[in-house]
């Protein structure tokens, strides 16, 4: 029988966990995430399956950081794919893998070689699901899990992350409002953080 996705996402928090770098992070990406993916569903239209990969790319993007911290997204892409998950098959991997890889810095390109032998339709899902995952990894930029709620208002021109925060957020919405750049490129959609205060 073919894991669940919950007992997949079991074994990719394990096989971070054993690394012992800060899992509070990475569960509070991970947890950011899908609350994104769930209040942008009708703009993304994605469905369970695109869910669960971004809430496991979240889990795992930070695995390369122990290698090198200055290219720890090309350093997490490597170490994914190198890795063997049960129930993973490889499109599924690579995809996790390139959702990593593109969390910061680098968006999405031809020129990439995995992300360029996916089918059009998965491509476009890299692109929607590393957009997100940007914006949830800039808000827990601190790693202080600031961030206690966000919800989304979709507009014709514009979305707003409404961030509901239990500290100082200022490295938060900085981070967030850097990252957004993919977000808007490929929602075509202009990014507004507002934030109150729990």
């Amino acid at each position: 029988m073919k894991p669940t996705h919950q007992k997949i996402l079991k074994i990719l928090d394990t096989w971070m966990t054993t690394f012992g770098w800060d899992p509070e992070h990475m569960r509070q990406v991970a947890r950011l995430s899908v609350v994104l993916f769930d209040g942008l569903s009708p703009l993304h239209r994605l469905d369970t399956e695109e869910r669960f990969l971004l809430e496991a790319a979240a889990i795992v993007h930070d695995v390369g950081f122990l290698i090198d911290e200055k290219n720890h997204h090309k350093e997490s892409f490597r170490a994914i794919m190198n890795a063997d998950f049960p129930g993973l098959d490889e499109e599924r991997k690579t995809i996790i893998a390139l959702l990593a890889r593109y969390h910061r810095q680098t968006k999405p390109k031809m020129k990439h070689k995995y992300f360029a032998a996916l089918p059009p339709v998965k491509r476009k899902h890299v692109q929607k699901l590393a957009a997100i995952l940007r914006i949830a990894d800039g808000l827990d930029r601190s790693h202080t899990n600031a961030v206690s709620r966000v919800s989304c208002k979709i507009g014709e021109s514009d979305v707003a992350f409404i961030l509901h925060v239990r500290v100082n957020s200022s490295a938060e919405l900085y981070a967030a409002q850097k990252k957004a750049s993919l977000f808007e490129e490929v929602f075509s959609r202009h990014v507004i953080f507002l934030i109150e205060s729990t």
